[in-house]
């Protein structure tokens, strides 16, 4: 069974007074903390080094 989004028009609320409504679906590659751990980018444990792993392909 899947559902159709297209068919249910579903209405987001982004934060305050606003909504939005969610007219595409799109994928997002997950990427896996082996990869961005900070013994596989050779770095100290610091949210730079992780933000900076994590944004490398981008």
């Amino acid at each position: 069974m899947s559902v159709d989004p297209r068919k249910l028009r579903p209405v987001a609320r982004p934060g305050g007074t606003a909504y939005s409504r969610v007219l595409e679906g799109f994928d997002v590659e997950r990427t896996s903390w082996k990869d961005v751990s900070p013994a596989a980018v050779g770095a100290s444990n610091t949210i730079e080094a992780l933000i900076e792993a994590m944004t490398a392909g981008l």
